[in-house]
């Protein structure tokens, strides 16, 4: 069996740009290799080819997978995803077709029944993807019932005839899904296939019991990351989900409100090979919430102390809550001594019938601790902040910035986005008749929903024009915040210098 692994175009973030390898793919490949032939596995990352197209309609042609497998996590990437499926369609119109990870969990019953896709992981992939090769290597389509954790089409697992030449018509053919510039139309057609739900894979406990993520399969050397410095910059997770129930978090939602982690011997292992083998010297932890184990936390730093006196030097920025963060106070300082130089905490605003709408309380004598923290222990803190709530103003937008400009090193601005699946997106999609399809697309820099006072022009109008001025007048950008000349930044630049920081692809 072949397999061919395959991350959409991604449009990097303004505020913040780069390239890296797609987590959900990194994590699934291994579980692929006991079932793919001798040079059986290939990935083709479309962000980093220069006529994307062209490249896919290639793979298709000289590698001729039997099973191609897509990531889905980001609805910020929707059109991108739906357009590489039917791509795939049109140029390996035999192949397996199968998705994984959260829009396209979210929005599975869509996606099959118009013909992307003939089965999704819907949840955790590992040991669903490995279920649905091996039920393909010994032709076991037919019995996809059996198969836990998956949404798949009834036709496909029928395999009629009739199923391929009604994929023919919809996707073959000059001038039906050329590129990647299609959005309009994606969901306009009428839902044919019928889509089968099997039952939940229970999640994985112990997340050791996984293989090492598979960066052997991808070109390590042309991923970079501007805001860590370029090539020496890296994005790794050790954990999944959050125990936290805010009602706007989509990850949250997906992982069951649940936190797993690997243990803090295997987050040191990982981090040694993308140090040794890859060069990678400075990191941002990706996990919601790094701080949730305390005795991992403890653990993982008495493992950083005696890897650094052998000369294991790095520098990384960690997320976490408010309450975790304070919660860790005593372990600050050490960890600071370790390479920490960044903390990640999302206060989202300072108003209050903002934050009960956001189902997220923190308090602004909270937020002024967490700030009083960092700044003592040498640590730089990222205000994270959302704005667009239904009761948001033009003054709530002040307030939030006044008061990170003066509490936060760096400010995340974001717009308010209703995920689909999640509680905010059922109270604000029914007040103002925003469907699903609506809210994808949107990489939370963009205004979708009117408020109380402002139409979504005005919003947008203001959002623009306050965020980029007091984030590139105060130094708060992320492209340019590490320029500011107060103490602790200086000494964090010079760190984060020693180890191959690329000044000119992180400061701008």
């Amino acid at each position: 069996m072949k397999i061919l692994f395959v991350d959409p175009p991604h449009k990097p973030w303004e505020f913040f740009p780069g390239i890296m390898p797609s987590p959900g793919l990194l994590a699934i490949i291994p579980s692929a290799r006991e079932f793919a032939a001798p040079d059986g596995i290939s990935v083709l990352d479309l962000s980093l080819e220069i006529d994307p197209v062209k490249s896919l309609a290639a793979a298709c042609k000289n590698f001729a997978p039997d099973v191609i497998a897509i990531s889905g996590a980001k609805s910020a990437f929707a059109y991108e995803t739906l357009n590489t499926a039917a791509l795939c369609r049109k140029y390996s119109p035999r192949s397996i077709i199968a998705g994984g990870g959260n829009f396209l969990s979210s929005y599975a019953a869509e996606v099959i029944g118009r013909g992307y896709f003939d089965v999704i992981a819907a949840g955790e992939g590992e040991k669903v993807f490995a279920g649905l090769l091996s039920a393909v290597k010994e032709n076991r389509i037919s019995a996809l019932a059996d198969l836990r954790g998956i949404a798949y089409c009834k036709e496909f697992a029928a395999r009629g005839r009739g199923f391929y030449k009604t994929l023919k018509e919809i996707f073959a053919g000059s001038g039906k899904f050329s590129g990647f510039n299609c959005g309009e139309g994606l969901f306009d057609r009428a839902e044919i296939f019928k889509t089968i739900f099997t039952p939940p894979m229970p999640q994985i406990e112990n997340l050791d019991e996984l293989q090492i993520p598979a960066f052997e399969y991808f070109d390590m050397d042309l991923y970079t990351l501007p805001p860590l410095g370029g090539s020496v910059g890296f994005v790794v997770s050790f954990s999944r989900g959050c125990v936290k129930k805010c009602s706007f978090c989509a990850d949250s939602a997906f992982w069951g409100h649940k936190w797993r982690g690997f243990s803090a011997k295997r987050c040191l292992e990982i981090l040694k090979i993308l140090y040794n083998a890859y060069g990678r010297r400075v990191f941002y932890f990706g996990d919601s919430d790094f701080w949730q184990d305390r005795s991992r936390n403890i653990e993982f730093l008495e493992l950083l102390e005696f890897e650094k006196k052998r000369g294991f030097e790095i520098n990384f920025w960690i997320q976490s809550s408010a309450a975790n963060i304070l919660s860790n106070a005593d372990l600050l300082k050490r960890y600071r001594a370790c390479g920490l130089y960044q903390i990640m905490c999302g206060f989202e605003s300072v108003s209050g019938r903002v934050q009960k709408s956001f189902k997220k309380i923190i308090s602004t004598d909270t937020m002024r601790s967490v700030s009083a923290l960092m700044k003592k222990n040498g640590v730089l803190l990222m205000g994270m902040m959302m704005w667009g709530d239904r009761s948001d103003t033009e003054e709530t937008l002040r307030e939030n910035l006044d008061f990170m400009v003066k509490h936060c090193d760096v400010i995340g601005p974001n717009t308010m986005l209703a995920h689909y699946g999640t509680r905010y997106f059922e109270e604000r999609s029914g007040a103002h008749g925003v469907d699903k399809f609506k809210v994808l697309q949107n990489d939370q820099c963009e205004i979708i929903f009117p408020t109380e006072t402002l139409d979504v022009r005005q919003a947008a109008s203001i959002y623009r024009d306050l965020v980029l001025k007091t984030l590139i007048s105060r130094k708060k950008f992320i492209g340019n915040y590490l320029s500011a000349k107060n103490a602790r930044t200086k000494a964090v630049m010079a760190e984060l210098t020693s180890r191959g920081f690329a000044v000119r692809g992180g400061v701008s």
